[in-house]
């Protein structure tokens, strides 16, 4: 099992971002039968000394954050964190990936991380406009995580994009996992991740150790019970930066395509199909 918890970074000078939001709730699972992902929903403003009203205004506990790509060699989830938007909304970083996507989901790439660098390479660009025209100070620190299948095999690839460029003049990064059943990523609250790696009672009602014969079932239980733990009240008198934390959680599942011989089968009437894909547990609002 692998635990990471969301890396902060930060400009020189504090960006004026809203965040989704400064610590996300955040729950990743892969297991034999596909991905289970679960998100909060809360939005906030980065720069807490400049919160006013009107500011105030701008934040929402029912924003969406995880997504579905449906394209011809791919079936996956995207789910979008850290800084998205500035507060006048001129610039929005989850309004520009859903319009690439869409123009990229059905041609052709040799694999997932090809179509996946496509991508992050026009919002690079798209950053890079934004910023040439004045239209705010610093690069966004947002992260994006792709999970599912692509041309029928499992993929989970994250790309990270800095404050700042790296050594090759580049504004993001791109992490890609080996997936195997049991495989789980969260963010969020770390004295929820402390108890769950202790296995505290109090966690029990969603609580399972994940493994490489963890069914979807469970592990959707599992990432939707640690995201609502990290919402919950009771986690404030622990972790009182969990306030940032919280809205309406969404999941969903990504199963895998049915192979030739089940879909052969399905169509001749010897066994009912499954569905396969993206299917929302519980929708966003």
């Amino acid at each position: 099992m692998v635990w990471c918890a969301q890396s902060l970074l930060f400009a020189l000078r504090p960006p004026t971002w809203l965040k989704s939001v400064r610590m996300t709730a955040t729950a990743h699972v892969y297991t034999a039968d596909g991905f289970a992902i679960a998100m909060d929903g809360r939005q906030r403003w980065g720069d807490e000394p400049s919160r006013d009203g009107s500011i105030s205004q701008l934040e929402r506990d029912k924003v969406q954050k995880l997504f579905e790509i449906s394209g011809k060699q791919m079936r996956l989830a995207y789910s979008v964190k850290g800084d998205v938007a500035t507060a006048d909304r001129s610039f929005d970083v989850t309004d520009d990936l859903a319009r690439q996507i869409k123009k990229l989901r059905d041609r052709r790439f040799h694999n997932c991380r090809c179509f996946v660098e496509t991508v992050a390479t026009y919002i690079e660009q798209v950053i890079n406009a934004a910023a040439a025209r004045g239209r705010f100070e610093g690069f966004p620190a947002t992260e994006i995580t792709f999970a599912g299948y692509f041309k029928g095999r499992p993929c989970w690839i994250e790309v990270r994009f800095c404050p700042h460029l790296d050594r090759y003049g580049m504004l993001f990064e791109i992490t890609e996992h080996d997936v195997k059943p049991g495989l789980c990523i969260v963010s969020g609250s770390a004295a929820i991740m402390s108890m769950v790696q202790a296995e505290h009672p109090r966690i029990a009602d969603f609580y399972t150790n994940l493994n490489k014969q963890t069914s979807l079932e469970d592990a959707t239980t599992f990432v939707t019970g640690y995201v609502k733990a990290c919402c919950s009240d009771w986690v404030l008198e622990l972790e009182p930066d969990c306030i940032c934390i919280g809205g309406h959680v969404h999941v969903a599942t990504v199963k895998p395509p049915e192979s030739l011989k089940s879909t052969i089968l399905g169509f001749f009437g010897f066994r009912r199909p499954r569905k396969t894909g993206f299917q929302w547990v519980i929708p966003p609002l």
